[in-house]
């Protein structure tokens, strides 16, 4: 019980809220980093990234991310776990019925496609210098059986390295 407690201490901690023996003045200014209860981490997988889907009824399949919903922990592949959307007529559907449509998948189910091994992967991610001295990250297939193929370059922001490589 006590090891319960250390743990949702530390959590509240992390998060910037108050725990149980502190004053409940609410969250700090670190809750824009927290999706669902959970600090927000890297993006592994990506818009556009191809995927396959490791569980559930439709396991196996492979499709394009066509959105990544961080809030809900979720993602829209392309064609898999389609269903019925029931209309009625209106000026943008004029013919009403049932639409098919992607419902999300919560993102533990997918991993992203090596290129190379033609198989789902673990993503790690690479710092290269380039000749100019600014260092780019980019994001590898890792695992044991990966081709170490890169999946993409990360472009949100480039730094100059400080001695040393990474």
């Amino acid at each position: 019980m006590q090891r319960t407690t250390q743990v949702f201490s530390f959590v509240f901690l992390i998060l910037g809220m108050p725990s149980a023996g502190q004053s409940q003045t609410g969250p700090t200014v670190v809750e824009y980093a927290v999706y669902g209860g959970l600090v927000a981490m890297a993006a592994r997988i990506r818009k556009d990234d191809m995927v396959v889907v490791i569980s559930g009824d439709h396991k196996g399949a492979r499709g394009k991310v066509l959105r990544v919903l961080p809030e809900k922990q979720r993602v829209l592949v392309e064609g898999v776990n389609m269903v019925y959307r029931h209309v009625r007529k209106s000026q943008r559907n004029p013919q009403g019925g049932r639409i098919q449509k992607e419902a999300p998948l919560h993102i533990s189910n997918v991993m992203p496609l090596d290129p190379k091994a033609d198989r789902g992967t673990r993503v790690r991610y690479e710092s290269v210098q380039d000749p100019s001295g600014k260092v780019r990250k980019r994001r590898v297939a890792a695992g044991r059986r990966a081709s170490g193929a890169v999946l993409s370059d990360v472009t949100h922001g480039t730094r100059e390295m400080k001695g040393g490589t990474r």
